[in-house]
C-alpha cells in the first residue's frame, strides 16, 4: 500500500509543482514524501521540502496547500506576516485547508500508520 500510496503523491505533486515554482527565488534541492509524526511538512536548510505521505489520503487541496506553504518558505523562512502574505498570493483558500487538516490530521495520520503496516 505504501508504494501506491508514493505513487498517488508523486502523481500528484508532478501535476501541481510546475503552476508554483514561477516567481520563486529557486527551486527546492529535492521533494521528499514520507510519513511525518507531526508536521505536514517542512523545508530543510538545503531547500529540501519534505512532506507527509499521510496528506494523499485527505483532500486533494490540502495537500496542495502544504506544498505551497513549503514552496513560501523559498521566498521568507519564517512564519512573518510577508510569508502568510507570500501563501495568501497563491493559495488564497490556505486558512480553509488549514483548519481541515488541523480538524482531520490525526485520522489521516492513524489511518495511513494502520494501512502500511
Amino acid at each position: 500500500m505504501r508504494e501506491f500510496y508514493l505513487q498517488q503523491a508523486r502523481a500528484d505533486l508532478g501535476a501541481w509543482l510546475p503552476r508554483y515554482l514561477p516567481g520563486l527565488p529557486r527551486t527546492p534541492m529535492a521533494l521528499r514524501i514520507r510519513p511525518l509524526s507531526s508536521l505536514w511538512g517542512s523545508l530543510s536548510p538545503s531547500d529540501a521540502v519534505s512532506l507527509d505521505l499521510a496528506l494523499v489520503l485527505g483532500r486533494p487541496a490540502a495537500f496542495e496547500y502544504v506544498l505551497v506553504h513549503e514552496l513560501c518558505h523559498l521566498v521568507h523562512a519564517d512564519h512573518s506576516r510577508r510569508f502568510w502574505r507570500e501563501v495568501e498570493a497563491r493559495w488564497p483558500g490556505w486558512r480553509e485547508e488549514r483548519d481541515y487538516l488541523r480538524g482531520e490530521g490525526l485520522a489521516l495520520k492513524s489511518t495511513l500508520a494502520r494501512l502500511t503496516r
